[in-house]
């Protein structure tokens, strides 16, 4: 969904802050690559795809001039002839939907495994070490043995563009 929306705004202001130029984390094997930095292990990544309805048009380009998020403040931030020339863009490439019609849009998400072996990051400059008390928090399932008997303190995902940090490490 955001892609036509972005594709439509390059197409008329080739400098348009595209989402895929300018978000972290949003090409393949990024999620991966920040997990296996933070020292996670049995990473893995993947995408969910998610389909959203629209009753009109209208009820789609409603939502940019909300504001929210980057494409929303791109929209509100055009002057009217501009906003205009984004809506027919836009309205183009999705074929000028007359009714109702539905979009899909793809997430990236990773997922990988604490080992309570390793330091682990629990904050901008802080860890813990084996023996640690165990931790508590979003993302973690709670303790388990892994494969190879070692204890496993949680497990991370991470589902983008909207997360950004990853317990404390960017």
């Amino acid at each position: 969904m955001l892609r036509a929306f972005w594709d439509a705004a390059v197409r008329l202001d080739p400098d348009a802050p595209d989402e895929a130029r300018v978000l972290r984390f949003g090409r393949a094997g990024e999620l991966a690559a920040l997990f296996t930095r933070a020292g996670l292990h049995e990473v893995e990544e993947s995408t969910l795809t998610v389909g959203t309805a629209y009753v009109s048009f209208e009820e789609l380009w409603s939502t940019f001039l909300a504001g929210i998020g980057p494409a929303g403040a791109y929209v509100v931030g055009l002057p009217p002839e501009r906003r205009a020339a984004l809506r027919a863009a836009l309205a183009d490439a999705l074929g000028r939907p007359a009714g109702a019609f539905r979009l899909e849009a793809v997430a990236r998400v990773a997922r990988g495994v604490v080992v309570a072996s390793e330091r682990l990051a629990t904050g901008p400059g802080r860890g813990a070490r084996r023996g640690s008390p165990p931790m508590t928090g979003a993302g973690l399932a709670g303790a388990r043995r892994s494969r190879d008997s070692t204890r496993v303190l949680g497990r991370f995902a991470v589902v983008t563009p909207a997360a950004r940090w990853l317990r404390g490490v960017r």
